[in-house]
């Protein structure tokens, strides 16, 4: 919001182009997984920022997103992608709740979906 200077229009797109970021990041990362440890790391200090809770948020929507579709790709394959996107929807009500260390969080989720992938392309072959 500070960014946009009391816009509204201007916060509007921000947040548009901030949400389509983060869709393409949590689509690459559920089929091919982070580049590097620094892409993690750097989004991870990006949640203690002011907006930080809402990147957050914003992250795991799209994270869930992105493994719903893997899901419904896979079909009967799918299982593994379903109980991950439970898995996704409890983590950010978790960090919430109990104040948990959103980096910290966020690390859990990468493991989860790099698991999940791997996995899942090994029962495939």
């Amino acid at each position: 919001a500070a960014m946009a200077q009391g816009s509204p229009g201007q916060a509007l797109a921000l947040a548009g182009a901030a949400a389509s970021e983060l869709d393409q990041l949590a689509r690459r990362w559920v089929t091919e997984g982070p580049r590097d440890t620094a892409e993690t790391v750097g989004l991870a200090d990006s949640f203690r920022k002011g907006d930080g809770a809402q990147r957050f948020e914003m992250l795991f929507d799209r994270l869930r997103a992105a493994t719903r579709e893997q899901a419904v790709a896979a079909g009967q394959g799918g299982v593994r992608w379903a109980e991950l996107w439970s898995r996704l929807g409890e983590i950010p009500d978790q960090v919430a709740g109990l104040n948990l260390d959103r980096a910290e969080a966020l690390a859990v989720a990468v493991s989860e979906i790099d698991r999940t992938r791997r996995l899942s392309s090994g029962a495939a072959g």
